[in-house]
């Protein structure tokens, strides 16, 4: 089970009138403000501001998100000492390990390149893919360009 349960939010009619505010001008958006929901409309929005490419670990560490992931003790254990992922954990009546793991952007990149290894569990890389999808649906789609997915006898992995 992988659920996003909270990421960044711009309000952007205050960020629009705060822009003009400061400035005199109008924001220079490409994107509809009103429509803005997902992540990369904030990505767009600060590679406009400081003329850095999209993907700038200065505009990725501005993102935060958090999941919800159900997971065994060991690819806990290996989350908690492989990520900088900040993680909260609660058992279910069964024991089973339930985890909040919050990052930005940056931690959430590099978690992902350490738990869809070969070095991780099947079940591990399976969870952090579903994470990988949810932020595909953010628009994120190059948010692993700096690697590569491919087959091997342990399935889909990262390298």
């Amino acid at each position: 089970m992988v659920r996003l349960i909270s990421k960044t939010f711009v309000n952007w009619n205050n960020l629009v009138q705060a822009f003009k505010d400061c400035t005199g001008t109008a924001l220079p958006l490409k994107f509809d403000a009103n429509s803005a929901h997902r992540l990369i409309h904030f990505l767009h929005f600060f590679k406009e501001m400081s003329g850095t490419s999209l993907y700038s670990q200065n505009s990725l560490k501005h993102i935060h998100c958090s999941f919800m992931l159900r997971v065994n003790h060991f690819d806990a254990l290996t989350i908690a000492t492989q990520t900088d992922l900040q993680i909260l954990i609660r058992h279910t009546r069964e024991g089973a390990p339930i985890l909040i793991l919050t990052g930005d952007l940056v931690v959430w990149t590099d978690a992902l390149a350490v738990c869809c290894s070969e070095s991780a569990s099947q079940e591990l890389r399976e969870q952090f893919r579903n994470v990988f999808a949810i932020f595909m649906e953010e628009g994120l789609t190059d948010l692993l360009s700096d690697y590569t997915w491919k087959t091997t006898e342990k399935g889909m992995v990262l390298t």
